[in-house]
């Protein structure tokens, strides 16, 4: 694609071409007008002499100066036409421009992001350095993987495939060779109060959200019949509520757009979290959570799970580098195994 640079100079000739243009139709306009009252003067002179030589040379003058006219209104015509052209070009080049600009700054925002993740990983890792390491990765104790998958396309927002997603996602676990060690709980259409009922009730050991997220929280359905339209959900309060309970979970997997920046809080309540870097599309937060969950169930660690996750939106949707994860000082991503096996 055309740099913004680039486009602003064509589109800056275009629009001085088209003011060239648009002054050569002036002229020859004008021109043909000069004529035509010439014209008109020589026919009037004709009708009000008498001499029959002069009447002649007369209505001769008029006709050619009528002629004149009428060539300069073919030119005029000419250059409408061209400036009809250039007007064509310049809007197809504003909106390249318009395309090209939005990119850029697309490009610009996700440039800033991955420095801010790079400064944040090292300023986990200079901490990390001045702790003892902890001998034993975050993992659940020997027991089948609890999951509380919370789903949210509310009204108002575009739609989203989430429950077809869940139902994948099953699907890919039942094949895994230890499928029996994870339980998947759906939480359809998830409300606030859902998140209570899922850590109070179920005691996850990984909390799924797949929705409809931002830098500065998630948006989850509201409780409201009649007016459907979902809640904000910051990631301060989400937080808190994570704090209030005796059995955190061990991973927080935030399948929703641009959650990444906000999550970095959540690891004062959870030691692992996987969210998004950037806008996700339906197709590709589907992808990775399948490919994700699958390689979970068959025993690999969350390092492997990300990777393999991301290589299958990468594969599908281009989307690839859009998961990644945060972890708490300490801990490393391919230390965490979710499923070990059956328990002894």
């Amino acid at each position: 694609m055309p740099t913004p640079d680039y486009l602003k100079d064509q589109l800056a000739k275009l629009k001085k071409e088209e003011a060239d243009l648009s002054k050569k139709q002036g002229a020859e306009r004008t021109a043909a007008a000069k004529l035509r009252e010439k014209a008109a003067t020589k026919a009037g002179q004709a009708q009000r002499t008498k001499v029959a030589s002069s009447i002649q040379r007369l209505i001769k003058d008029a006709n050619r100066a009528e002629q004149e006219a009428v060539k300069h209104d073919d030119k005029a015509a000419d250059y409408g036409k061209k400036l009809a052209a250039v007007a064509k070009k310049i809007a197809t080049t504003s909106r390249a421009l318009t395309q090209a600009e939005t990119t850029a700054t697309k490009a610009r925002d996700r440039d800033d992001q991955r420095r801010r993740r790079r400064e944040l990983a090292h300023a986990r890792e200079v901490a990390a350095a001045s702790r003892p390491r902890s001998s034993e990765p975050a993992q659940p104790k020997a027991e089948p993987l609890r999951v509380a998958y919370l789903t949210a396309s509310p009204d108002g927002e575009d739609r989203l495939r989430v429950d077809r997603e869940v139902r994948e996602v099953r699907e890919a676990v039942k094949r895994a060779i230890h499928r029996d060690q994870v339980t998947i709980d759906h939480w359809p259409a998830a409300t606030f109060d859902d998140l209570f009922n899922a850590l109070n009730d179920q005691r996850p050991h990984v909390l799924h959200f797949s929705g409809h997220g931002s830098a500065a929280g998630l948006f989850f359905d509201g409780t409201d019949t009649d007016n459907p339209d979902g809640v904000d959900v910051g990631f301060a309060l989400l937080g808190r509520l994570l704090k209030g309970t005796d059995h955190p979970p061990t991973l927080l997997v935030l399948n929703a757009c641009d959650s990444y920046e906000g999550a970095e809080t959540l690891l004062d309540a959870v030691p692992v979290v996987v969210a998004m870097v950037d806008e996700i599309s339906d197709a590709a937060a589907k992808a990775f959570a399948i490919k994700f969950y699958a390689a979970i169930a068959s025993g690999q660690s969350l390092a492997s799970a990300l990777a393999q996750g991301q290589a299958a939106s990468e594969f599908l949707t281009g989307e690839g580098n859009t998961p990644e994860v945060l972890t708490q000082p300490g801990l490393r991503p391919e230390d965490v195994l979710l499923v070990t096996g059956p328990p002894e």
